[in-house]
C-alpha cells in the first residue's frame, strides 16, 4: 500500500511527479497480465480497494506498489492491520532515498549546528545546500554578547537575515563587525564563522526563504505531536502510537496542501529549470530502479 503524488484532487494542484507516477503505473499495468493480492482487509474506511498489484514485466513479475516506491514515485502508506509486505516496501523506500530518486531528491537541509546533524548531512546528502537555522544561530550569537547590547545586536541581525540577496547581507555583516567588533568580539566571531551557512537560503526564490531559514516549522509540528501525546500518556502498543501520529500528520498535510498551502513547488521547479538552462545543464529526470 502506497501514497503517490496527487493528480486529480478536487482542492489540490497536480503535485510534483504526479504525472510521472501515473505514467509509470500505466506502463507497468499495460506490460502484461495483472493480478491483485489482498491482505487482511480489502477496503479502507473510505471504501477504497486495498491490494498489492502484481504485473508481469519482461524480467519477471513485480509488485507495482513496491516498484513505484523504489523509483521514488510513491511513499509507503501502511494501513493497519494490513502489512504483509511492509518490510519490502520500506526497503524499497530506503533504496530510493539512498540514491536520491524522484521524491527523495534533496536540494536543501535546514538544521541547527549540532555536530552529528551537520556530519550526517555532509555524509548522506553530499552536494546539498545546508541552511543553518537562523533562530538557533541568533541565540548562539546573543548568548556570547554582553546583555546590554543584545537588543541592539538582535535588531541588526534581523536586517541581515531579511536581506534581499547574499551581497546585501554581506554589506550588513560588515556594518555589524564595525559596530560590535570591539564591544562584543566573541559574538562577532561566531557571526563571521557561521555567516555563509546562515544566509544560504538567500540563494533561493524569495517566497521560499521565510519557511526554510529556520527549523520553526518542524518544531511547531513536534510540539503539536507532544501535545496530543500528553493527553494519552501511555499507549497500549506501537500501532496505536503510529495511528495517532499518522492521523495528525495526514491532517497537517491536508491543511498545508489546501487551506493555506505551505509551499507551491511548481514555482520552485520552474525556477530550478530556468537556472539549469542558464547554466547550460539539464534538470535530471527522476531516476528509475537499476539506474
Amino acid at each position: 500500500l502506497i501514497d503517490t503524488p496527487e493528480l486529480h484532487h478536487p482542492k489540490k494542484p497536480v503535485e510534483e511527479l504526479g504525472n510521472e507516477a501515473a505514467a509509470a503505473n500505466r506502463a507497468m499495468l499495460a506490460s502484461g497480465p495483472v493480478r491483485l493480492e489482498y491482505d487482511r482487509e480489502r477496503t479502507d474506511k473510505y471504501g477504497r480497494t486495498l491490494a498489492y498489484v502484481w504485473a508481469a514485466l519482461p524480467d519477471g513479475e513485480v509488485m507495482i506498489n513496491e516498484e513505484l516506491v523504489r523509483r521514488g514515485l510513491a511513499l509507503p502508506m501502511i494501513i493497519a492491520p494490513n502489512g504483509k509486505y511492509a518490510g519490502r516496501i520500506f526497503n524499497a523506500m530506503e533504496e530510493a532515498a539512498s540514491k536520491g530518486r524522484g521524491l527523495w531528491g534533496v536540494d536543501l537541509v535546514t538544521s541547527d549546528h549540532h555536530g552529528g546533524l551537520v556530519k550526517a548531512v555532509e555524509t548522506q546528502f553530499q552536494g546539498v545546500m545546508w541552511q543553518r537555522c537562523q533562530t538557533h544561530f541568533t541565540r548562539n550569537i546573543l548568548d556570547a554578547s554582553p546583555k546590554q547590547l543584545q537588543g541592539e545586536l538582535h535588531s541588526q541581525l534581523r536586517v541581515i537575515w531579511e536581506a534581499p540577496d547574499v551581497e546585501t547581507a554581506r554589506q550588513m555583516l560588515r556594518r555589524v563587525i564595525d559596530n560590535f567588533g570591539r564591544r562584543a568580539p566573541r559574538a562577532v566571531n561566531i557571526l563571521e564563522e557561521g555567516f555563509d551557512d546562515a544566509v544560504a537560503v538567500l540563494n533561493l526564490p524569495e517566497q521560499y526563504r521565510k519557511r526554510l531559514r529556520t527549523t520553526n516549522g518542524i518544531e511547531r509540528l513536534n510540539e503539536e505531536v507532544r501535545r496530543r501525546e500528553r493527553v494519552i500518556r501511555i499507549f497500549p502498543n506501537t500501532e496505536s502510537a503510529e495511528r495517532l501520529l499518522g492521523a495528525l500528520l495526514m491532517e497537517k498535510d491536508e491543511a498545508w496542501s489546501t487551506d493555506r498551502q505551505y509551499f507551491d513547488m511548481r514555482a520552485y521547479i520552474e525556477w530550478k529549470q530556468g537556472r539549469a538552462v542558464a547554466e547550460g545543464v539539464g534538470v535530471p529526470e527522476p531516476a528509475v530502479a537499476g539506474s
